[in-house]
């Protein structure tokens, strides 16, 4: 494989991991912010939904790696995890002043809060494990399953065209 192409897939990977990660972090967060937070503050919701996020994480970062055919190296595995991160980023700060009103500095120093450096923590353990997922390795038993689900219902490689049978 050429090097753009390994840049190429290693970014298209790291556009997918994030948006993929990023829908099931709104349905956690909202859970999070509407049932958790009320009863039990902030802190604790993230460190409760902190582990939840990574494990999907890490199946999703998994499947991206297989399904985009990222290669092993680590300057294009780092590259998939910065995409991701970079789009992370952006979207973090453009919720913070677009939907919440917040300035740049207010949503920076939300990180100096316990849940905002825990949050912090997360992405960024988000965004290095491209570094340590391989084709299916780290996955066992129903992660590994759900990654096999998804890989039949989105095959890397399409299917053989099937021909009717000769007459």
């Amino acid at each position: 494989m050429s090097t753009s192409l390994r840049i190429v897939s290693a970014i298209k990977a790291g556009g997918v991991y994030f948006v993929a990660v990023s829908l099931f972090g709104f349905v956690l967060g909202t859970a999070r912010t509407l049932i958790v937070l009320p009863r039990l503050g902030e802190t604790v919701g993230v460190v409760l939904e902190a582990p939840v996020i990574l494990a999907i994480s890490w199946v999703t970062c998994a499947w991206c790696v297989d399904r985009f055919r990222v290669p092993s190296g680590a300057w294009i595995r780092l590259l998939m995890g910065a995409a991701a991160f970079s789009l992370l980023g952006v979207a973090e700060i453009s919720i913070s002043l677009f939907v919440f009103g917040r300035t740049i500095a207010s949503h920076f120093a939300g990180y100096r809060s316990s849940a905002g450096a825990i949050g912090l923590v997360a992405q960024v353990v988000f965004a290095i494990f491209p570094q340590f997922v391989g084709p299916n390795r780290g996955l066992r038993g129903p992660a590994k399953r759900s990654a096999e689900v998804l890989e039949e219902r989105c095959p890397s490689q399409p299917a053989e065209p099937r021909l009717p049978p000769a007459h």
